[in-house]
């Protein structure tokens, strides 16, 4: 079985740190690869390592302009309290998926903050 493929397993048994490592194996093979760095990503926002998480994410979206990706850089800013840089990459996702439903209300909610 790949590392990747073993990531995922370990991975949706909530097992981030071992599916950071397998993902970081897939990766030596793969480095240019978005899911990865993606889920790479995704492993250490779960660990609540945001800025480790914005540096993969920012990686992923060097190869492939995904909304997702910068959805859950806008998401890690939230978590750090820095609302204006996660405005900025909501409205990148929303402008690239402007159906995501999860995105406009994580606008909504800041542009509230800034009414205020």
């Amino acid at each position: 079985m790949e590392s990747f493929e073993k990531g995922n397993i370990l991975y949706h048994k909530r097992n981030y740190i071992e599916a950071l490592e397998k993902y970081k194996e897939a990766l030596l093979t793969n480095e240019n690869n978005s899911t990865i760095l993606y889920n790479i990503g995704v492993c250490f926002l779960k660990l609540e390592r945001y800025f480790d998480s914005i540096e993969f994410f920012k990686k992923a979206i060097s190869n492939s302009y995904n909304s997702k990706y910068f959805y859950n850089i806008g998401y890690c800013y939230t978590k750090l309290n820095n609302h204006k840089k996660a405005l900025v990459y909501f409205n990148t996702s929303w402008a690239i998926d402007n159906s995501d439903d999860d995105c406009k209300n994580a606008i909504n909610l800041i542009l509230k903050k800034y009414k205020k």
